[in-house]
């Protein structure tokens, strides 16, 4: 498992930017409310910031150098998630941040 995580954890790194914001999926980050998260998404957007990547472990979680390089850990709850469902639950939540930050109807208070 630590040979795979760093396998995973040197593949994503390849990938980042220096001015990249990084946020680790962790199940031992924060847990916000949608609102929460949008407030996030929106003081990365309000630096200007570039690129921001979403982390999700696979099946052994995230190595050490990904969570310590992260600028924030969020957790999807105290529940394991698979791979797939925790992607799919974080697209929704961006989805959801961009419709409170803009005003539209989506979320429900």
């Amino acid at each position: 498992p630590d040979l795979q995580k760093t396998y995973e954890a040197q593949q994503l790194l390849s990938q980042l930017g220096n001015a990249d914001y990084l946020i680790a999926m962790d199940e031992k980050g924060q847990n916000l409310s949608s609102p929460e998260f949008a407030r996030l998404i929106e003081k990365i957007k309000d630096n200007s910031i570039e690129k921001c990547h979403f982390m999700i472990g696979g099946a052994y979680g995230l190595d050490q150098s990904l969570l310590k390089k992260a600028h924030s850990h969020i957790a999807l709850g105290k529940m394991t998630w698979p791979h797939m469902m925790a992607r799919l639950m974080t697209v929704e939540q961006i989805y959801r941040a961009i419709t409170l930050l803009s005003g539209h109807p989506y979320h429900k208070s």
